[in-house]
């Protein structure tokens, strides 16, 4: 149907208060909240923080979040220090994925893992894709 007006994914926190903080350390800005639903916004975009745990949902909750430069966001994650503050986030240097994208990863202060990442020039991507099937008995996508 064409009459879809919003989509939000829920993103569960093993500390609601926690993780209202976290987010706001890379610019996400809390529209409304109630006690166990938190609605935040980045740019357009918009995800409702909600209080709930469960342990193999976290492990395998991930989101992907496309920007223009991930080098600024990994800037902004390493002068925030929101990883060194909180015990479960970490982040990884955005890298070139053999899809065509730069991805930063960043874990939540519950683990929740977003894909922040950009995308490469085509010439960028051949180059990857050229030194990814070099010296292997893989055929390149292109070749097949």
């Amino acid at each position: 149907m064409s009459d879809v007006l919003d989509l939000k994914v829920c993103v569960p926190t093993r500390d609601f208060e926690e993780s209202k903080a976290f987010y706001s350390e890379p610019g996400f800005r809390c529209n409304w909240e109630t006690e166990q639903l938190a609605e935040l916004q980045i740019g357009d975009f918009r995800c409702l923080l909600q209080d709930f745990f469960n342990e193999q949902l976290m492990s395998n909750f991930m989101l992907k979040l496309m920007v223009f430069d991930a080098d600024k966001w990994w800037q902004s994650i390493c002068d925030s220090k929101v990883v060194d503050t909180y015990d479960r986030a970490k982040a990884t240097e955005p890298e070139i994925q053999p899809w065509g994208q730069r991805v930063l990863y960043l874990w939540d202060s519950s683990g929740v893992l977003w894909h922040i990442a950009d995308p490469i020039e085509q010439d960028v991507l051949h180059e990857v894709e050229a030194n990814h099937f070099m010296g292997s008995d893989e055929t390149p996508p292109d070749k097949l």
